[in-house]
């Protein structure tokens, strides 16, 4: 027996005490859209459609406020300057600029230079004919980075670096870049000139590249230049782009940008008996699970929805198949969730030395390759004495 396993099991019997004592311990939380789906699917490499992340006109100022409204945030009642948080957000959509120029010599992005007049730099022109990005994406962005629509009052410490920008991940923030509409004007020009360079006008960040080992382990490739707009803003893939693609699937519709019927087969596993799953299609065809019509899957449409709840533990397998105007099948995909109970990592039925074993060999390890020997459930999280408190609690059931 190695001597990690020892420890653990050791440390089992006052974790099975604490948790029969007091009834307590982490649940699963059960999610719509989970990580397995986000890594089974390889959504990493595909965060937005370029048609959402540059729909300028997605929202207007009254949208905003109602959306901001709806969800109870402190930003409903936040102004600046004389306007609104809406009307912020509206206007850095459409390019309108009112933050003060930087002094010269002060310039630390590209953009920079668009502020004293110039509006093109490196051959990207910003202008208020252009606009820059989706008031969807900037709320998503404020959600991501401070939790400002879910924070129910306003924070004027988190508005102040409301997107981190100026902020790196190293610590410390510019105090150029610092308030409510400095941080939403820079990050929504940057988040656009960062699409439009994607575009054979830079020396990375290219659409098809792929960039080698993000958070030391996954290989991305930027399948449009929203995505590659994305990773140069924040080079992420679970501290930053899941949680985005996450929230974006929680608030708005996401539309495709191809018309290419998605057939890939995907597996997971999966503790969560709720799952959600999106494809893109052909407008010309209709989607179909298991016989039955798909959400938004009909003619017309470019994507569509599956939405799973209450799955039983085993197999779950779903066939999309896609149908033309005569009824022929012209595509499929398959679906399998493989369900397990809490705390089975191995998905035998039991909790037990097994699993213990399994869990201990990714002790202190982000995001493990087996993703149920995460209990919590909780993107970055390091495996730790949570889990193997959950891990008691199901021990033997």
């Amino acid at each position: 027996m190695n001597k990690r396993l020892q420890t653990i099991l050791s440390f089992l019997g006052i974790a099975s005490v604490l948790c029969t004592s007091f009834s307590v311990y982490p649940q699963m939380v059960k999610a719509a859209f989970t990580q397995e789906v986000f890594l089974a699917n390889k959504m990493y490499n595909n965060l937005i459609s370029e048609r959402d992340f540059t729909d300028i006109n997605s929202m207007s100022a009254a949208d905003i406020q109602a959306f901001l409204v709806t969800k109870n945030s402190g930003l409903k009642d936040f102004s600046e300057g004389g306007r609104t948080a809406a009307q912020i957000i509206f206007d850095a959509a459409h390019g309108k600029k009112f933050t003060a120029a930087i002094a010269d010599g002060d310039w630390s992005t590209p953009l920079g230079e668009s502020f004293k007049g110039l509006n093109t730099y490196e051959g990207v022109t910003l202008n208020e004919a252009t606009g820059t990005i989706s008031p969807k994406v900037i709320l998503v962005m404020l959600q991501k980075e401070q939790s400002l629509i879910t924070t129910t009052t306003t924070d004027s410490g988190a508005a102040q670096i409301a997107v981190g920008y100026g902020c790196p991940d190293s610590g410390g923030c510019s105090e150029h870049y610092k308030g409510f509409t400095n941080q939403v004007e820079w990050a929504s020009w940057q988040l656009r000139y960062n699409f439009e360079r994607a575009k054979g006008k830079g020396a990375d960040f290219q659409v098809g590249e792929v960039l080698k080992n993000v958070d030391g382990k996954y290989d991305v490739t930027f399948t449009n230049a929203a995505t590659a707009s994305l990773y140069r803003y924040t080079p992420h893939v679970f501290d930053s782009s899941y949680n985005f693609m996450k929230l974006f699937d929680s608030y708005f519709t996401q539309t495709a940008d191809t018309e290419a019927n998605d057939t890939t087969n995907i597996t997971i596993k999966t503790y969560a008996t709720d799952q959600k799953f999106s494809g893109v299609k052909n407008s010309t065809v209709t989607a179909y699970v298991n016989g039955s019509a798909l959400d938004g899957g009909n003619t017309g449409s470019r994507s569509w929805v599956l939405t799973l709840s209450n799955m039983s533990p085993g197999n779950n397998v779903y066939t999309i198949e896609y149908k033309d105007a005569s009824g022929a099948v012209v595509g499929t995909k398959i679906i399998t969730v493989e369900v397990h109970k809490q705390g089975d990592i191995n998905g035998d039925g039991a909790v037990d030395i097994t699993d213990l074993s399994i869990f201990a060999g990714y002790w202190n390890q982000v995001n493990p390759e087996d993703p149920l020997a995460n209990l919590t459930g909780q993107v970055g999280h390091a495996i730790d004495i949570q889990d193997l408190s959950i891990l008691a609690g199901y021990w033997a059931k």
